[in-house]
Parts: C-alpha cells; sequence; structure tokens
C-alpha cells in the first residue's frame, strides 16, 4: 500500500487512479496497520493539503507516532512544525531537542540544525 501511495503521489500509473486522493487513502491505509512511513508521508500530504484538506495539527500528530518511534523523518519534520509554530506553539526548545535526537540517529538535515 505504502510504495502504491508513493507511486501515485507522484502521477505514475494509470491517469485515473494516480491521484493525491488516491495516494492519500492507501497511506491511511498502511498507516492504520501501523506502517510508520506512511505515517510520515501522509503527515506532509496535511502539512501541504495535497490530497486531503491542508490540517498542520493532523500533520504533527502523525509526525509525533513517527517521532516516537525514533523515525529520523516523523523527528526532523516535527522539529520543523515545533520550530515554525505550525500545528503546534512555536516551541524553539522542543524544536532543537527533536532536531538533536534525529542527529544522533545520523540524520544529517538535523546535524545542521543543531549546529547552528
Amino acid at each position: 500500500m505504502h510504495n502504491l501511495a508513493v507511486m501515485y503521489s507522484k502521477g505514475l500509473g494509470p491517469e485515473e487512479e494516480a491521484t493525491d486522493e488516491a495516494a492519500f487513502g492507501l497511506y491511511e491505509r498502511a498507516a492504520s496497520k501501523g506502517d510508520i512511513d506512511a505515517m510520515v508521508n501522509m503527515g506532509v500530504m496535511c502539512a501541504d493539503g495535497r490530497g486531503t484538506l491542508r490540517n498542520e495539527r493532523r500533520a504533527c500528530e502523525l509526525y509525533s507516532v513517527a517521532a516516537d518511534s525514533d523515525d529520523i523523518c516523523g523527528l526532523f519534520n516535527l522539529g520543523l512544525m515545533y520550530q515554525h509554530g505550525k500545528g503546534v506553539p512555536l516551541d524553539e526548545e522542543k524544536a532543537f531537542s527533536l532536531f538533536l535526537r534525529a542527529a544522533s540517529l545520523g540524520d544529517g538535515d538535523s546535524q545542521c540544525k543543531v549546529r547552528r
């Protein structure tokens, strides 16, 4: 489900099926089965309003679940949300702690954030 959702979100596949809405639905199904990558990608779509209504709070909820599993993308994306106060109150200390956790797991983008 996740892999097909990735293809659909990139417009790959049958034209009538390869839509953001179809991708979001597949991510949602995969996320309901515990697929962390699907949760992160669904969060991105919620934050951007692609395939669903824009909902930054929901994006943060999805990123939080991923972050709780030490998923680097979940940690980084949730850090960005806290850094910019999107979907959650602005909290630079919380953002820094999320970036630090992701950096300790080897994320280069987060390593750049904690060096500043």
